[in-house]
């Protein structure tokens, strides 16, 4: 009979890129607005006018190439006269949007792949360094939140591959194990069935003469 004792091993749990891609792209929408605010002097203007465009063009009924030019120059003038402001505001909504996208990601990581951090070492490492450059200012444009939370899923992806394979060669070996069990048993059995069977034929006596 097989042994008990050769049971197979549970599954371990396993993270896909496909399983990383709603956080990653939670992260990148994040990134995208702290850059956004990162280069407020110069999305601002272009905003103030393309909404002085469009309600412009709403009183004229066209939008006509003058409309265009005049409110090109408004807002490039605006831009040249605030800009230290536009800099200043710019460069506290990115750092509380950087902080903000740091902590809803980190607590979305701990709510579905809390794992993540007993996985990975260092992970809460790699999260701070995330943080810390998304609040520079000098450097806050580089998307540190997405990066540093795709270096954290290729090293538990990388890592639970490994152990997927060890699971799947240990698990094959307990197979083999139990079959060549189950051989040797049905091996044993019909050896005593024939001895069975040969202990239960009559011997043969002599014929009188």
């Amino acid at each position: 009979m097989p042994q008990r004792n050769n049971k197979l091993p549970p599954r371990p749990p396993t993270v896909t890129w496909k399983n990383a891609v709603p956080l990653v792209a939670v992260a990148a929408v994040f990134d995208a607005a702290r850059m956004f605010f990162e280069m407020f002097w110069l999305f601002g203007p272009v905003l103030l006018g393309a909404y002085c465009t469009g309600k412009v063009s709403e009183y004229v009924g066209m939008l006509g190439g003058a409309t265009v030019a005049a409110c090109g120059a408004g807002a490039t003038i605006v831009g040249y006269v605030f800009s230290p402001h536009l800099v200043v505001f710019g460069s506290i909504m990115a750092i509380a949007v950087g902080i903000f996208g740091w902590l809803t990601v980190m607590l979305l990581l701990a709510m579905f792949n809390a794992r993540i951090f007993k996985t990975v070492a260092n992970g809460w490492l790699w999260s701070l360094l995330g943080l810390g450059v998304s609040v520079i200012p000098i450097v806050g444009a580089i998307p540190s939140i997405t990066l540093s939370l795709l270096k954290l899923y290729h090293a538990q992806i990388k890592k639970d591959r490994a152990g997927l394979k060890e699971w799947q060669k240990t698990t094959q070996e307990i197979l083999k194990k139990v079959e060549r069990a189950r051989q040797e048993a049905e091996l044993a059995r019909l050896y005593q069935e024939q001895a069975a069977a040969e202990e239960e034929i009559p011997e043969e006596r002599p014929k009188a003469a």
